[in-house]
């Protein structure tokens, strides 16, 4: 190790970790009026059956998840389930926060083997009315494609046209059962 009196030891990274969970912030909000009534607002909506997409953005450091964990508490005490997804820097696929939302709202187990966690989907989708083909665009989103996937015959732009349709598919079944609010975190590091 050239400049280096002790040789160094190299670690090869053959996993992503589950990130862990950020600690319950139980400081009240100090400030953030106009922001807290615009997410309200929109959790308001998405209570009523009025779905919307909200993104907060900004420099590291400036409240954003503080933010979410209030919008969070908020919706959970006003009855909406919240499941929450989060893009990683190296070594995550394109869609694994929607992955992670995916898995959490359906119960499935991240660790089961991909014949087994496609059984799970199967059985969850076809509780919720979804097509064979939402479920072979969801085991996509998953990673859990199997072998004989009827996807391996199609382009890539119409697989990807065809899981967000899938995902929407979702979230309109789950969202007739009970209002969800879906967290995407770290968007900025989802790659495709």
């Amino acid at each position: 190790a050239k400049g280096k009196a002790v040789p160094l030891r190299l670690h090869c990274i053959d996993a992503a970790a589950q990130a862990p969970a950020l600690p319950t912030l139980a400081a009240p909000l100090i400030g953030r009026v106009s922001e807290m009534a615009t997410l309200q607002a929109c959790l308001r909506d998405a209570l009523e059956g009025r779905g919307t997409a909200l993104a907060l953005v900004g420099e590291a450091g400036l409240g954003k998840s503080r933010l979410k964990h209030e919008v969070a508490r908020r919706a959970r005490a006003q009855g909406a389930l919240v499941h929450e997804g989060r893009a990683v820097a190296f070594g995550g696929e394109a869609y694994r926060a929607l992955a992670e939302v995916v898995r959490g709202a359906l119960s499935l187990d991240p660790r089961a083997a991909p014949e087994a966690a496609r059984g799970a989907l199967a059985a969850a989708a076809g509780g919720l009315g979804l097509s064979a083909t939402d479920m072979e665009h969801l085991s996509h989103v998953l990673g859990i494609t199997g072998p004989r996937s009827p996807l391996r015959h199609l382009d890539g732009k119409t697989v990807r046209q065809n899981d967000l349709l899938a995902l929407r598919s979702l979230v309109n079944a789950l969202g007739r059962m009970k209002p969800r609010v879906l967290v995407l975190e770290d968007l900025h590091w989802a790659d495709g």
